[in-house]
């Protein structure tokens, strides 16, 4: 019973901090009178930004593949939140792919 309890105030705190999540761009879209893909394309370029700036500033020297990594998980984080769209999600994998593959390629087999 304990147990059934438990999770079921669980599901409950789940619930609401999606219903949080998703309400922020219905909010923004409200009260600057825009529609709701601009204000979620707008809300989500500033959390990618500011992750990009938080990694990209961390170490001595800027790693652009530690930063591209963090920048494709936080799109991936947005588009599951529904505030992207998955394509988006499918270009810009496809974009660090290319930009990053060679070098990855030969840090992994050991050429310089």
């Amino acid at each position: 019973m304990v147990g059934l309890f438990a999770l079921s105030s669980l599901m409950l705190v789940g619930l609401a901090r999606a219903s949080f999540l998703t309400d922020i761009p219905n909010e923004m879209a409200d009260s600057l009178s825009i529609s709701v893909a601009v204000a979620r394309l707008i809300i989500a370029s500033g959390i990618i930004l500011s992750v990009a700036l938080v990694v990209s500033m961390a170490g001595r020297r800027a790693n652009p593949i530690a930063t591209a990594a963090a920048m494709v998980t936080t799109i991936g984080l947005l588009t599951g939140l529904g505030w992207l769209s998955p394509v988006i999600l499918l270009l810009v994998g496809l974009i660090v792919a290319y930009l990053f593959g060679k070098p990855i390629g030969a840090w992994i087999s050991g050429a310089h």
